[in-house]
This record gives C-alpha cells, structure tokens and sequence, in this order.
C-alpha cells in the first residue's frame, strides 16, 4: 500500500489487483486514489476466471510494469508473459524461508512453480537480505535479484499516550499492567504456540502480566491457539483480539510487542512497533536483527523458554524505555521515501517516464 500510494502521488499511474476482494488495504488505495481490481468477484479462490481478468485487464492497461507479490502472484504474473509483449515482469519476494508445516497443497504447488519459474521474471526484488540469500540459494537468478527494504509510515505509526490508555480501557488492561502482545495472521509461520507456551512460562512467574493476539486467519488454527491456551492456564489471560484497523494504538498499547515467527522476510510488525517507540523481542528469523539493531531481544525461534526469558528481560527493563531510539531508527533506515526512490528507479529507467504500473 505504501509503495502504489507513493508512486501514485509521483505521478505513475497505478492500478492494484487483488486476489480476493474486501480485504486488506483496498479502502485506503481507493481514498488515495489508487484503482483497485477485484480478480474474484465471488468466484471461488482458485477459479480460473481470476486469471482470465488478469489478463483482460492487463491486455486492457498495457503495463509498463506487472508487479507480482509473494508466489502466486508471481506464478501467475509469469504465465502472462506470453501475452504481455513488452511489458516488464517484476517479482516481490516477501518471505526468507516459508515453513509448510500445516499448510494446503496449493500454497506449497505455488512456492514450487515460483522456483521452477524464477528464470523467467526480468527482475525480483526481495525485502530481505536474508530473503536475497534464500532465493539465490534455491536458484534464482543473483544478476537480476535484487533488495528493498519495506517502508514503515512513521507519520502515522507514532507514540501517542491517548491511543494507549484507549486501547486498554477497551480490553480492561490498568495502565500499570504488563501487557505482551502477538500482531500476525494465524498461520503456522508465526507459530503462536510457541507464543502462548512462552506466555504460560512467563505467567507461573509473574502474576499480573497480561497477553494479547491481534490477528485473522486460518480460524480452524485459531481456535485450536485458543484450546491451547486453555490448556496452559492462561486461557483468563489471553485477550483475542482479532483484525485491527487502528494499530498504530494497538502497538502503543502493548508494553511489549513479541514476534515467535518460524520463518519471515522483513517483519513490518517490528518496523511498525519500534515506530511507535514499544519494544520488542523476536526470534532470530529473516531480516529481523537488521531491523531491530539493538533496540531489541533476539532469541532462537521455537523455543519457548528462550522466548520466554527474553520477554522477562524486556519487561524487567521497559519502565526505563522511552523508545525514542527505537522510533529513530525506523526514521533514518526504513523510510516510505526511501522504498519509493529506489523501487521507482528499478520499475522506471529514464527512457519509461509517464508509463504505467500495474
């Protein structure tokens, strides 16, 4: 959202197309002014009338540019090449290492298309460094694999003492309690079990901490996080908190911002968090040391009581965080300026001025 907004106030003509309406930012790009395409309309998710309004469209905008996301789109950007004459393919890789434990076939049919696939785009840009590693590693092209960092809207994810007590007059947190949270989807990457065993560790040992889950997703996952809670103990303890639009409130509500993920690319959640001044503690996953620098706690992933520990540290110490060098940090390296200048330079040499984006 951040980059179709920034190349649409450039001056380039953006269009995002979407796999599946009515989620996700479409509301913020239209207000923007940015056009969105529903591919679905309510056929189902894999239909193949998805890709048959891709190519219409795509036929219909004579892109300059077709930015693909994560795998499928990727896939499916490439299967268009055929009908695209000179149109531009370009990949975003968004993931280091994508752990499959629990997932449908069809997600990993489409990591494996992108592999086999990866000869064919005419540049990939990753939002990783460790994502770059992975990618060559598993064959990708290092000459036209490239890395850009994500931008984290620091206008508008900043600290705000309203937005804290707001948030937690909701849940009915006090001020005073120490208040952990989990931001992601429910998605076996982000491995919530180990998050929620980390947590039953940290409460046997103090009392009044508190525990939230900010996030959708897979809901049959979700509500076994849910029997898994109930299981440790902490079932009382844990607020679910689901979808959120207001984050920025969100993560100045937390005391703590915890990521327990398998596997990540570059984690705008620990972007967005340290934005905001709150500290987090992560597992030592894609890019996440980088962003964090040492503002935060790196621990090794699926360890609970390494997690653990490193919440306790952070806590211990979070009444003398005023989390102004958190917030600088995400300033000066990860800015949306920064990430539009160099993706507009890799999208448009000079000889494309005025083309379009899709």
């Amino acid at each position: 959202m951040n980059l179709a907004r920034g190349l649409h106030v450039r001056g380039r003509r953006v269009c995002v197309a979407v796999l599946r309406g009515g989620r996700g930012f479409e509301a913020e790009l239209q207000a923007a002014g940015v056009q969105v395409l529903d591919l679905q309309q309510g056929s189902h998710p894999w239909s193949p009338l998805i890709l048959i309004r891709l190519i219409t469209a795509v036929r219909r905008a004579r892109p300059f540019v077709l930015y693909g996301y994560m795998s499928l789109p990727n896939v499916l950007a490439v299967l268009l090449r055929p009908v695209l004459g000179r149109t531009r393919i370009v990949w975003g890789v968004r993931a280091a290492f994508v752990d499959y434990r629990g997932s449908r076939f069809l997600f990993r049919l489409a990591d494996a298309l992108e592999r086999r696939l990866s000869f064919l785009p005419h540049l990939i840009i990753c939002n990783s460094r460790a994502g770059k590693e992975h990618a060559v590693a598993r064959g990708y092209p290092a000459s036209r694999t490239v890395v850009v960092a994500n931008g984290i809207d620091t206008e508008r994810l900043k600290p705000s003492p309203d937005g804290r007590a707001r948030v937690r007059r909701e849940w009915k947190i006090e001020l005073e309690e120490p208040l952990i949270g989990i931001v992601a989807r429910f998605d076996p990457m982000k491995d919530h079990a180990t998050f929620l065993r980390a947590a039953a560790s940290l409460a046997a040992r103090m009392p009044r901490v508190k525990f939230v889950c900010v996030g959708e997703g897979d809901a049959a996952l979700r509500a076994r996080m849910r029997q898994l809670a109930a299981e440790l103990g902490i079932g009382e303890r844990v607020i679910w908190a689901g979808e959120r639009r207001d984050m920025p409130d969100v993560y100045n509500a937390l005391d703590v911002l915890c990521l327990s993920s398998r596997g990540e690319g570059f984690p705008n959640v620990i972007g967005e968090a340290m934005a905001c001044g709150t500290p987090c503690v992560a597992t030592d996953v894609g890019d996440v040391a980088w962003v964090i620098g040492d503002q935060g706690v790196i621990v090794e992933r699926e360890n609970p009581e390494a997690l653990a520990q490193g919440l306790a540290s952070m806590l211990a110490r979070s009444a003398q965080i005023n989390g102004t060098a958190a917030r600088l940090r995400i300033v000066r390296e990860f800015s949306v300026s920064s990430l539009c200048d160099q993706v507009e330079s890799m999208l448009f040499p000079p000889a494309a001025e005025g083309k379009a984006c899709a």
